[in-house]
C-alpha cells in the first residue's frame, strides 16, 4: 500500500511501482470511481485511437479492405440514404441531375458537412437549374 498526499488543485502523484505495473505513462487517462463515502478507485482507461488505427487493429486475416473499398462503401450507403429520402421526386428531378457527385464529395472528406439546410439548398437551386 502507498499514501499520496493531495496537492494543490487535487493533484496527486501514482507511486511509481503502480506507475510500471499499470503502464501509466504521461497523458495516460484515469477514471475515478467512487465506490464509498471514503473511498474510490482509479482504472487505466484504453488510450484513443483514430477509426483507421481501430480498424487496423482488429483487421481480420487474409486480404484487407482499402481505402477505396472503406470509401466506395461510404459512398454506396449515402447514394442510399439520398435515394431513400429523395425517393419521391420525379425522375427528372432530385440530387442525380443536381451534383450527387459534390454531395458525396463533401460527405466523404475531411471537411465539415453541409447541413441539412445547405443540402435542401443545393438540391433546390439544381431543381430550379433544370427547370
Amino acid at each position: 500500500m502507498s499514501v499520496v498526499r493531495v496537492q494543490a488543485k487535487g493533484r496527486m502523484t501514482v507511486p511509481e511501482p503502480i506507475r510500471k505495473v499499470m503502464g501509466i505513462e504521461t497523458g495516460t487517462e484515469l477514471a475515478c470511481i467512487q465506490t464509498a463515502p471514503d473511498t474510490f478507485e482509479c482504472r487505466v482507461l484504453p488510450a484513443r485511437v483514430g477509426l483507421r488505427e481501430y480498424l487496423d487493429a482488429h483487421a481480420l486475416p487474409g486480404p484487407g479492405m482499402t481505402r477505396e473499398d472503406i470509401d466506395a462503401a461510404i459512398e454506396k450507403g449515402i447514394m442510399a440514404d439520398v435515394e431513400a429520402e429523395y425517393a419521391g421526386l420525379p425522375d427528372n428531378m432530385g440530387l442525380k441531375l443536381v451534383g450527387l457527385r459534390a454531395f458525396i464529395d463533401a460527405h466523404t472528406t475531411s471537411e465539415p458537412s453541409p447541413t441539412s439546410e445547405e443540402v435542401d439548398r443545393i438540391v433546390e437551386e439544381g431543381i430550379q437549374r433544370r427547370q
